[in-house]
Parts: C-alpha cells; structure tokens; sequence
C-alpha cells in the first residue's frame, strides 16, 4: 500500500470518528459510524505490516491529530490560549499517535487469531492514556459515539467506560479483518463460497467451530458446501470467522444486560427541588457587574409565583471576586441591586463557582463552588481538583524556564491551584432529610477517577457546575454533555449539570436525559432532581481493572510471540 493510500485511509479513519461523536452536523453524533470508525486505519496498518513501523506510526500520528483538530476545533476560541489549546495540543497527539502506531504495528505481527484482541486492548489503553493525568483531555474518543446506544452502555457500571472503548475497538477490528480476508477470498475466485452454491452463515459458524484438521477424513467430516468452503479458507479464514461469532455473541451479552438494568431501574427513593439558572453570560469576559445582574434577575423570574425549592444552583465561576474576602464589595455591588441582600430576599441557600484563597501571602487561588447561606455565610465549599492544562494552570510552572516560557509567549504565568479534598455539600430533600452531594466543576464530571472519589466519600447525586460559553459552538456543548452522562451510569445515579450557555440537564441512571435546558439562552425553571438509592457498582469498587487486563494481554502476546515479532521486524 502506497503512503498516499494510508494517509488517505488515516484520514478517513479519523473522519468518521469526528463524525461519529456530537459534532456540527449532528449533536447526538453516530454509534453505528462510532464502530466503523476504525476500520479505515486498521485496514491500513494490516497493509503495512510488512513496512518498517514508522509508516505505521505516521499513519496513526497523522489520523490522532486529525480527529483532535476536526473534533475540538472550538478549543480555539479559548480566549488568547489557542497556541496551546488546540495547536501545541494537535502536535502533542501526533507524537503520541506516533508512539501508538508502534504498538499496532506490533499487534499486526502477531497470529490472525489474536490480532484483533491485542488491537482492541491497545486502542483501549490509548484511551485511557489519553484521558488520565494533569495533561488528560477525554475527548475525541470511540467512548463518545456509543452514548446514542442507551442499551450498549449500561456495562459502565460494571467495566466504566473502558469496556465500552474495548469492545468498540474489538468490533472495528473484525470488520477490518473481515475486509480484508473476505476481498482477498473473492480475488481468488475459488472458494465455493463465491461459487453458485453458498454455505448458509450459521453453517459456516457451526462448522468453524466443530471442523477437524486438515490430516483428518474430508467426507466423513462435514459434507457441503460450508465444509468445502472452509477447507478452502484454510485456518486463517476460521478463525475470522471465530472471532466474529464470538463478537456477536459479546454484543448480545452486552445488549441483554442493557435492556435488563433499563426493565429493573429502582424507582427515585426522594426528590429535591432545584432552581436551574443559566444567565448565558460568562462573568470573566463579559461585563461582570451585566453578568451577575443577569443572573439575579433570572433567579427572581424562577422563584416568581412558585413554591420554594431547596437549593439554587448557578454556574462555574459566576462571581469574579473572592467572596469572603470581598464580602463588604459584594454588600454594595452590583450597585443598583447588591448581591448580599439580594441572597437574604431568596431566603435560600444558593450554591455558585467563585475564586477561593487557599493562601493569599503566595496568591494561591482554587476555582470552587461555594454554597453560600440566606445570611450571606460560606457554608461549605470544594475546590476543582482535574484542572484544564495551559488554561488553568500550566505544568511545570515551578521552573523558571516555564515562567520565562510563558512570559514570552502568553504574557502569563500564573493560573489556579489544584486542590486534593474530596469535599461534599449538604442538601435537604422535598422531605427533609439530609444528603450528600457533589459538585464536580467544569470538565471534572469527564473524569471518572475525580467522580469515583466523591461517590465514595457517599455522595447521592452529583451537581456540576460549567462554564463552556467560551467554545461559541454547539457540539462543544454536546461533546461536554456526552462524556459526563456515562459519570451517571457508571455508578447508577444522577448527573444534574447547572452551566452558563449549555447543556443544562439532568441525566438519569441510564444515561438518559429527563429534563434540559435550550443551549445559548438565558433559562430559569425549579426542577425535581430524584434521588435513588445510595449503591457501590462493581466499577467503583474495582475502578480501571479493564485497563490493567489489556496492559496484561498485550504484555503476555509481547511476551509469548517476542521472537516472531522481533525476527519480522528484523526481516524488514
């Protein structure tokens, strides 16, 4: 295959998984172009087995920064941090996509048979790679297209979503071989599959799995044409044949568990009512003193006429300022209409993202949700801990080559500080019983390891606070919306999301939205947030034990096969 044709088949690879995810054309994205949107690059690393792996790493490189810089482009509009958001970002995937491609080509030189297991448990530590560490960006992955198969993803509770990005990848791989074997098969033009009488499809499957060896009596065996034809294809061709039953086997496993967690979904055990607010205004770039206006004024048109709810929830970083430092400024501003008062008129508590000091002398600032009293009190409060890299907070700050670095180019060098505290808030039912939640900000309901620790510190549902008015796009919205949902399935509770443009919701064990907001428009309304039951799934207890199981196969296929692997690449 000529590197034209692999650049070619990178592109289209990458094509489909853009499309595949919410994205400008369509915000619920494609499950089914989600399962073939591997099978373009998986055609072309099986061609260039035979090449030295740097094809295969460029090929790869060239389709991961392709689906980054297609998917994420809105990253650009990232006030004045695209340099690094979306450009050094999209050149960090190639090399890391680079790097992936050795390990596929590596998956390529193993047995017909195991190729395709060792592909998936490759793809699916990719993913995670990807989507864990102070560099982490979950974006861009198998794991989004699925979210439209509402039945598919119910297994997040047992194996998170790295066995949704497993099983995906598995899936693409097998259409691939059986591209590629069964093209090959009818160039051929000989096996009696191809011939006028054509073995029935479940034959083939009964007779892949019961055919003797070659050395053993033909007649006696299997007569037909099913044991003609898989004489014919030899061993490779049944084990193609293998894999794909026991595929279609998995997904009906998969499926049959879905539709059962769907029938068997406890009913919500209590409510809690919730003011909604998204003034559509972000406060760091728009007006400050408009934005938070907005913002009050919307919460008076949501409580207008209506029974009280229990809560009020706003949005990531809606208040400028530190509060309780600049309590006696928030006393007398906005100034027709102070903010302090205005929380003593509500009588509510009101939950809202503000700075928080953790250490003035050396200006160390978290971005927090504060939960503030009718009176005006800090009642509690939690500080992001996964913040966004270059735009939060920048790595390896604490050189002075960094701080240098990034004078120069961004004309910053500061940012927030991570905090470590898996902190919850109080809230009161519609009944008046205590419970804990959380409230994960911004794109920390992405992240699995963050929501795992609160869930196990006992919070009942989760309460994310975004700010995402910044993208200007309505796929970045959905992109957002899709990857937390799974939060919810992986430990059978609510998500309910409060953000400033979109996607305002609440997100049901399943996955499913129950309530939403319009994107990019000022909207107030109470909603009934249900609480269910507080459990442990087998995820929250076992965590990402996907990932150490493909870590071990591909170790183990590394391992076995080494000689054959190294002797090829020797041979090349």
């Amino acid at each position: 295959m000529s590197i034209i044709q692999s650049f070619l088949g990178a592109f289209l690879s990458s094509l489909l998984l853009t499309l595949s995810i919410p994205n400008v054309f369509s915000h619920s994205g494609s499950f089914l172009l989600g399962l073939f949107s591997l099978v373009p690059l998986y055609y072309v690393l099986e061609k260039n087995r035979g090449k030295k792996p740097i094809v295969s790493g460029i090929t790869t490189g060239l389709s991961v920064s392709l689906t980054h810089l297609m998917s994420s482009f809105w990253l650009a509009f990232f006030q004045g941090y695209a340099v690094f958001t979306l450009g050094l970002s999209a050149i960090a995937y190639f090399f890391f996509g680079w790097i992936l491609g050795y390990f596929l080509w590596t998956a390529n030189k193993l047995p017909g048979w195991l190729r395709p297991w060792i592909f998936a448990s490759v793809w699916v530590s990719w993913e995670w790679f990807k989507s864990n560490g102070f560099l982490a960006y979950p974006w861009g992955t198998l794991i989004m297209s699925s979210r439209t198969s509402i039945p598919f993803i119910q297994i997040a509770d047992l194996t998170g979503t790295w066995g949704i990005s497993f099983v995906m990848a598995l899936t693409g791989s097998l259409i691939g071989e059986n591209l590629i074997y069964w093209v090959k098969a009818k160039t051929v033009n000989s096996f009696p599959f191809f011939q006028e009488e054509k073995p029935s499809l479940l034959s083939l499957i009964r007779g892949a799995f019961h055919l003797p060896k070659r050395e053993k009596t033909f007649p006696g065996a299997m007569p037909g044409p099913a044991a003609r034809c898989l004489f014919s294809i030899g061993e490779e061709g049944i084990w193609v044949i293998k894999n794909t039953a026991f595929c279609l086997f998995l997904l009906l496993i998969i499926y049959s568990y879905g539709f059962y967690k769907i029938a068997t979904l406890p009913e919500p055990e209590d409510y809690i009512n919730i003011l909604f607010v998204q003034h559509n205004s972000d406060s760091w770039n728009d007006n400050f003193e408009k934005s938070l206006s907005t913002a009050m004024r919307l919460t008076r048109e949501g409580l207008k006429n209506r029974e009280k709810p229990r809560l009020i929830a706003w949005n990531e970083t809606v208040l400028a300022y530190p509060y309780e430092e600049n309590y006696e400024y928030y006393q007398h501003f906005p100034y027709k209409d102070p903010f302090v008062p205005f929380l003593r008129e509500n009588g509510i508590p009101l939950l809202v993202g503000a700075p928080y000091i953790i250490d003035m002398e050396n200006e160390l600032f978290s971005n927090s949700a504060i939960l503030l009293s009718p009176e005006g009190e800090i009642l509690q409060h939690y500080g992001k801990m996964q913040l966004v890299p270059f735009a939060e907070y920048i790595p390896f700050i604490q050189y002075d080559w960094m701080k240098k670095f990034m004078n120069a180019v961004a004309g910053f060098s500061s940012g927030w500080t991570p905090s470590h505290e898996y902190r919850l808030f109080t809230g009161l039912t519609n009944s008046g019983k205590e419970i804990l939640f959380s409230t994960p900000i911004c794109f920390e309901d992405a992240f699995p390891g963050v929501c795992t620790g609160l869930v196990k510190n006992g919070s009942r549902f989760f309460l994310n606070l975004t700010n995402d008015s910044w993208s200007k796009t309505e796929s970045a919205e959905m992109q957002h919306f899709s990857i937390a949902s799974f939060r919810a399935v992986e430990h059978r509770t609510v998500m309910a999301r409060s953000t400033n443009g979109g996607y305002s919701c609440i997100i049901n064990p399943l996955g499913e939205v129950i309530y939403d907001f319009p994107l990019f428009e000022e909207h107030s309304e109470i909603l009934s947030v249900p609480v269910y039951p507080y459990t442990r799934t087998l995820y929250s207890y076992l965590g990402d034990y996907i990932v150490i199981l493909a870590f071990f196969a591909f170790g183990s296929a590394f391992i076995i096969y080494r000689k054959k692997i190294i002797y090829k690449n020797e041979a090349n």
